[in-house]
């Protein structure tokens, strides 16, 4: 497998993400995506939802946002997003390096870096393999990734 790269992106909240601050953790699941997006902000907010219920001492899950910092906290707010969210705009620097074709992008890392698998657009059953495997090895196993009154659609393409 591939190694994520190496990396240093602003943060909505002030510090900076880097690829060192993502070996913290067991596992990172990292989602680019863009706030005019459907399938994003699908996912967007399927993950935060997620995140809500889960008991976790530091970020797994990061949203990298290819939009601006205006735009992206109006994002945030407005969904009542929770994740950490970085930015990767306007260079798209690291969005270029891993020359993925659409968002959202989603890249499952393990400890070291490397890319354990990588998913575009939404598939119900992508997502929720790779978020599944970041809540159980961060020590969150047991927890469904969807509400079970919640009607998840299996594909929404980027």
């Amino acid at each position: 497998m591939k190694n994520f790269p190496e990396f240093d992106l602003p943060t909505v909240a002030g510090p900076k993400l880097s690829l060192r601050e993502l070996r913290k953790s067991r596992s990172s699941l990292i989602i680019f995506y863009k706030a005019g997006c459907d399938a994003s902000v699908y996912l967007v907010d399927l993950l935060n939802d997620f995140w809500r219920r889960l008991d976790l001492r530091q970020p797994v899950f990061w949203l990298v946002s290819q939009d601006s910092p205006e735009e992206t906290r109006q994002f945030l707010t407005a969904k009542n997003i929770q994740l950490p969210a970085a930015l990767d705009f306007p260079e798209y620097r690291l969005s270029r390096q891993l020359d993925f074709q659409s968002v959202p992008a989603l890249y499952l890392l393990d400890r070291s870096g490397k890319i354990l698998f990588r998913s575009a657009g939404f598939s119900r059953e992508e997502f929720q393999m790779m978020a599944n495997q970041v809540a159980v090895e961060n020590e969150n196993d047991g927890i469904p990734v969807f509400r079970e009154e919640r009607a998840v659609v299996p594909f929404k393409p980027g």
